[in-house]
Order: C-alpha cells, then sequence, then structure tokens
C-alpha cells in the first residue's frame, strides 16, 4: 500500500495551481504503488492557518502575495511561514515570483527552500519532499510523530503515577517545568536505548554528536579547531561552568570559571599513525583500527560530516588559556552518553597503578603441583 503524504499547497494563481496538479500527477506515477503525494489546496491566508494544526502534513508550499491587489500582500505568505516555522515541524517550500520579499528571519536549508516561479522544476520539489519522508524525520518529529506517542506514554505510564510528588513542590513555576522536562527526557530516552525484543541498540556516528553545538561557550565535550589542529576539552564540567553567566550575557562581563586553563587532548587523524595508513575495507585493516580503539591511550571518535574520524590521543595534552577562547572554534559536542565513557577512559588512564612482575616461571609449576595434589 502506498505511503500518502499530504501537502498543504497556498496559492490564489488558477495557471499555477494547474501546474502544482499536473506535476503531481507525474510523480505519482513515478512512485506508484510506493509514494503517493495528496495535495491540499487554499487560497487564503485564513484558510491555509485554519489547516495548518491537526493535520499530519508532509510538507507545506507557499506563495508570498496572495493578494495580487494588496501592497504588502508578501506579508501573508511570511505569516504563514512564520507559524510554521515558529511552533510546528515539516519542511516548507517558498514558491513565489518575489522570493526576496522572504522575512529576513526565515534562513533557507533543508526544511526551508526558497524558489522563484519561472526558474524550478515542480516535479524536482515534490521528490525532494519524498526522499525526505524516506528519512522518517517528519514520522519522528512532525506533530503526530513517534516522539509524541512516546510521550503520551510517559505522560500516562510514568508521569500520572508521580503527581503527586510535583503538586507538593513548592518551587517556582518555571523550575518545576525545567525540572518535569528533564524528567521526561531521561524517560523518553530510556524508552530508544532498547528495541522491542529488549536488546540494548547499537548505534550510529550521528548519534555521538551534536552539531552546530548548542552552546556559544566552550565546555566539556566540545571538539574545537585551535591552531590548524583538533582537540577534545576535557575539564571536569564544574569547572568550566561559567559563574557570572547572567552578567556575561547582559552586561558583556568577562566569563568567571572555576578554571583558568582549557584541558585539551589532541584528535589524531588516522593516518597521522604509521600502522594505521592506508587503510581499506579487509578484514586485516578493520582488526588494526579495532586494536588501536583498545588501547589505554587512545579512545576513537567516528566519521560524521566534515569530522573524518579520530583517535583522542590522551597522552597527547595541551593546556591553554581561557583568555584565548575565542581564538578557538567549537566545532560539535559529543553528546553526554557517550561523553561520559570518555571521562572515565581519560580518568582511568592516568590514576591507573602499576605492580611489580610476578615470575611467572617460579608461581606457575606450584600451582600445577598444589591442584594436581589435591585430586588425590
Amino acid at each position: 500500500m502506498a505511503n500518502t503524504l499530504e501537502v498543504l499547497i497556498v496559492e490564489d494563481n488558477n495557471l499555477d495551481i494547474q501546474s502544482y496538479s499536473d506535476a503531481i500527477s507525474i510523480v505519482n506515477e513515478r512512485h506508484e504503488g510506493n509514494y503517493r503525494i495528496r495535495p491540499v489546496f487554499k487560497k487564503e491566508q485564513a484558510e491555509a492557518e485554519e489547516l495548518l494544526r491537526g493535520h499530519d502534513w508532509a510538507a507545506a508550499f507557499i506563495d508570498l502575495k496572495l493578494s495580487s491587489d494588496n501592497i504588502v500582500a508578501a506579508e501573508e505568505g511570511n505569516e504563514i511561514v512564520r507559524q510554521i516555522f515558529e511552533k510546528l515541524r515539516f519542511p516548507v517550500i517558498v514558491l513565489s515570483n518575489t522570493p526576496k520579499q522572504i522575512d529576513p528571519d526565515f534562513p533557507e536549508s533543508k526544511f526551508l527552500k526558497i524558489c522563484d516561479k519561472s526558474n524550478v522544476q515542480y516535479t524536482d520539489l515534490f521528490e525532494e519532499i519524498i526522499q525526505i519522508s524516506k528519512t522518517g524525520i517528519i514520522e519522528i518529529l512532525g506533530g503526530k510523530g513517534i516522539i509524541d506517542d512516546y510521550i503520551s506514554k510517559i505522560f500516562w505510564k510514568h508521569i500520572n503515577k508521580t503527581m503527586d510528588y510535583w503538586l507538593e513542590q513548592e518551587l517556582e513555576n518555571d523550575e518545576v517545568k525545567k525540572i518535569l522536562l528533564r524528567y521526561t527526557l531521561s524517560h523518553l530516552q530510556e524508552n530508544l536505548y532498547r528495541n522491542d525484543a529488549g536488546e540494548f541498540e547499537s548505534h550510529h556516528s550521528p548519534e555521538f554528536y551534536i552539531i552546530p553545538p548548542i552552546n556559544d561557550e566552550i565546555f566539556t565535550g566540545d571538539i574545537v579547531g585551535y591552531e590548524n589542529s583538533k582537540y577534545i576539552v576535557l575539564n571536569p564540567a564544574c569547572d568550566l561552568v561559567i559563574r557570572n553567566y547572567k552578567a556575561y550575557l547582559k552586561e558583556s562581563e568577562l566569563p568567571v570559571r572555576n578554571s583558568k586553563f582549557f584541558l585539551l587532548a589532541k584528535l589524531l587523524e588516522l593516518n597521522e599513525i604509521s600502522e594505521l595508513e592506508n587503510l581499506n575495507t579487509s578484514n586485516k585493516s578493520r582488526n588494526k583500527l579495532d586494536k588501536y580503539c583498545k588501547k589505554g591511550q587512545y579512545y576513537f571518535l567516528p566519521p560524521f560530516l566534515d569530522l573524518k574520524g579520530y583517535l583522542i590521543d590522551f597522552q597527547n595534552i595541551k593546556s591553554i588559556s581561557t583568555e584565548h577562547e575565542k581564538e578557538m572554534d567549537i566545532i560539535a559536542t559529543v553528546a553526554t552518553s557517550f561523553l561520559k565513557d570518555i571521562i572515565a577512559r581519560f580518568s582511568f588512564y592516568y590514576s591507573r597503578q602499576g605492580a611489580p612482575d610476578l615470575d611467572s616461571d617460579h608461581y606457575y609449576p606450584l600451582i600445577v603441583s598444589n591442584y594436581q595434589s589435591t585430586d588425590h
């Protein structure tokens, strides 16, 4: 059975509506049996806004000018985009004869395309919507996505049974909201660690990183570029918290931290290690990399986007004054679930204690003798 993708099309010109319909017919024929685009046409701003919520849209196509006799008509289309951009989650294609009248607050991206009607193939745009749909991203994050299903389950199964506790808390409203949000997210994460059989899921490279980074200030787990090399920040998190954060934001004070230095471990490109030059897809080559990943000195960071894949070298440590923060570029942040293991491995590497070697030539014959004697 074909997957039906409902698409909202806000357009007041009948010729353009026909162009949409023709393109959809072509694309539906191409994907017959797999995907089917079902358009919903609206000509006015109010009608379109009424339909935005409560529908599981795969995408929206929006003309900026919906009233040709209105001097500020582009604001009608911009207002529809604004409502989607701020509160909803599906791709938007602005298809207009006046694309430059798009509000500059809406940056163009994979999920917000800005096209000139005279210079675009309608069929190509619908093909892109199908490709985005195939990734499952709208199914996960859309208005009626998988995450919403999980949150409903958490609401009735967990929050419902702990509500007495939250009602008794004598905290500011915003503080309770933040605590509840973290509490909900922790439950959501636990739901996603295992599959339906109860087994732990294998993770993939994109889950290792947060890109772009959330914070503008350097923090533990950030991957930074400095002097043509890449490093990961390994300070204890409490040492890098900005203690004067409000004054730092509002009054442009210099950040005050417990640590005066960033503790950086270098990321080695794999070809910097002679034994790992010329890696290929053979099992022998893979075993070489696995061998290095298991060495206590190194920790493997997987490839993703512009990150090629690296080894953290716990022996190659650099200490840089926090005064040089502006000289560093924050490239990515390692996700907390992986960062905890990196910090633990780093701590173990420097806290390990050696012991004298025992002479096995001396003790092994004694073991054999002792156990043989007990068998009789």
